[in-house]
């Protein structure tokens, strides 16, 4: 049976951090930061994210979408034996700026990212058992962006955050609107109101 939770982001823009589970394994989508200067007031707060989200975690594994902090800013704070995934560009241009951003912090995040494995768009992974994950490429301002098709307990998953129109290829060819049966949508387009899951296509939400 399929669950999904949103860990944070339902009710504001950034700080993403959604969960795909199948009761014995799970996948995190994003571990972001709060937006610069919204911490503060924000429902919960960056240093609460790694208790609410590894505090009592089975086996997971994290993809990120790309690279911008506010979907994986808290990359350092994932656990050594949680694999994390990224896009082949973006883990090099993770590989040039963070090292910037460690500048006169004591933790630093270099031998993070090289542990980060690389994903291809159109390529199926299996992050962890019992769901396979089907990455495809999305225009936005990061480069080496990323949606996924996802597969778990039987059901079919599109997760988005952005989505231009333009058509996707993957293996099995045009992903089209009705192929899925839940269609979870992060907040970033059209309207920057947060999260949605939303039955999509063939199955009501329930069926998961």
């Amino acid at each position: 049976m399929a669950d999904i939770m949103i860990h944070r982001g339902s009710s504001q823009i950034g700080g993403c951090c959604t969960q795909i589970s199948t009761g014995e394994s799970r996948i995190l989508i994003d571990f972001g930061a709060n937006l610069p200067g919204t911490d503060q007031n924000a429902g919960i707060k960056d240093s609460e994210m790694f208790q609410k989200v590894f505090g009592s975690a089975g086996k997971s594994a994290v993809l990120f979408t790309h690279y911008h902090g506010d979907h994986f800013g808290l990359f350092k704070e994932i656990p050594d034996d949680v694999p994390m995934y990224i896009g082949p560009m973006a883990k090099d241009i993770l590989r040039i700026f963070v090292p910037y951003m460690d500048s006169g912090t004591g933790r630093k995040g270099l031998p993070v990212v090289e542990r980060m494995r690389t994903y291809g768009a159109g390529k199926w992974i299996t992050p962890v058992s019992g769901i396979k994950v089907l990455p495809l490429y999305v225009d936005h301002s990061a480069l080496d962006s990323y949606m996924f098709y996802i597969r778990v307990s039987g059901k079919s998953l599109l997760y988005y955050w952005r989505f231009s129109g333009a058509w996707h290829r993957g293996p099995e060819g045009t992903l089209r609107a009705g192929t899925q049966d839940i269609c979870a949508r992060a907040g970033g387009y059209p309207d920057y109101r947060g999260y949605h899951a939303q039955p999509f296509g063939r199955s009501k939400e329930s069926a998961c």
